[in-house]
């Protein structure tokens, strides 16, 4: 019998003759946003009495009430049934994400020195051919959430904590790219955030750039930053690949989404290249690694006048002592002679770093 032919009746039954095909129904679509609207709610009731504790303090029946909302069930609607659960039980409420996201949701539970729980709700994108899995969209992120590198957060992926990409802060950059002029669906903008993610930011970061990275961010060395991922880029990129993906898209994400001049610069002088020149890129970058690394080592064992007695103490020491609170150490740094001096110093050579890896001709 023919296939066009086959006219079955029910979705779900065996066909006759031996071939055995079935026929099956697909599970509704539920929009996470939607079904989560009870989640999203409770979170943010008990991350508004937690910081209202935490600042302006409060009364035994404050505490009562934060209870009662931690304990408080609600439902989360999936495809074929409802969800119980409460922000109190890990377990049920946990499973319920899990089923309305197909696996692509996830909360994660972090507690501050306060002892109190803080959350993360995001949805994850994986890209099979890379190390990181993509982190595209922000459900909900508590006040607090201690995230060092807003670059990365840690997810609970195949039975252990795993590094993911965050590209879920450029989600709203992305949208305007990827339909101008119109309303971008989800799947477009995932699309871009993936095709920048898995060709660009898989290569450009990684969770060893941690401390350079936090210590640009704090002490004012945009260059640093920007050399430190074109380096990333080129030592660890598939620049074949990356040559035949770029398109306007890609190259208006790195001046408009994340500017970043460098990348920008690299990836207009990459679609020049010929065959040969686009070998030599990888040992270029080799070459001036270690020069970037011993600039940024020279700024860590510069010596600072601290504290009190004002004792002279080398600057990594009060880096890796007070990594969490970094922000403070810079502020107190800010206008210290040393650290200028330093901080200009690393600059120069980050910039002629970069300058060396996008000039014209260069391969």
């Amino acid at each position: 019998m023919a296939a066009e032919t086959r006219n079955y009746p029910r979705v779900g039954t065996y066909p006759p003759g031996f071939d055995y095909g079935y026929y099956y129904a697909p599970p509704p679509v539920v929009d996470p946003h939607q079904a989560l609207t009870p989640l999203l709610e409770q979170l943010a009731a008990y991350d508004r009495l937690r910081r209202k504790l935490e600042e302006q303090g409060g009364s035994v029946g404050d505490l009562e009430e934060l209870t009662e909302i931690v304990q408080k069930k609600i439902t989360i609607q999936g495809a074929y049934t409802n969800y119980p659960a409460a922000l109190a039980d890990q377990k049920s409420l946990q499973q319920a994400v899990q089923v309305v996201g197909h696996g692509n949701l996830h909360l994660q539970v972090r507690l501050l020195p306060t002892r109190m729980p803080v959350f993360y709700l995001c949805r994850s994108h994986r890209d099979y051919w890379g190390e990181y899995t993509l982190i595209v969209e922000d459900l909900y992120q508590s006040p607090g959430y201690p995230l060092v590198d807003d670059r990365f957060a840690k997810l609970l992926l195949y039975g252990r904590e795993t590094w993911c990409l965050r590209l879920s802060p450029y989600r709203e950059g992305a949208a305007a790219l990827a339909a101008p002029g119109t309303n971008a669906t989800s799947w477009q903008v995932d699309n871009l955030l993936h095709q920048v993610g898995s060709q660009v930011f898989q290569a450009a970061w990684h969770e060893d750039q941690r401390l350079g990275i936090v210590v640009a961010n704090h002490f004012g060395l945009p260059k640093f930053r920007r050399a430190i991922e074109l380096l990333y880029l080129c030592l660890s990129g598939d620049l074949c690949a990356l040559r035949l993906a770029v398109n306007e898209q890609m190259w208006r994400f790195f001046e408009e989404v994340y500017p970043q001049p460098a990348i920008g610069a690299f990836l207009e002088k990459l679609t020049t290249l010929a065959g040969q020149e686009l070998n030599d890129v990888p040992q270029q970058a080799l070459k001036l690694y270690p020069h970037l690394s011993r600039a940024f080592s020279r700024f860590l064992g510069q010596e600072v006048a601290w504290g009190r007695d004002q004792i002279a103490v080398p600057l990594y020491k009060l880096i890796y002592g007070n990594f969490y609170r970094l922000e403070s150490v810079a502020q107190v740094l800010e206008n210290n002679p040393e650290v200028r001096e330093g901080k200009m110093v690393l600059e120069n050579a980050a910039g002629e770093l970069v300058g060396a890896m996008v000039e014209k001709g260069k391969g």
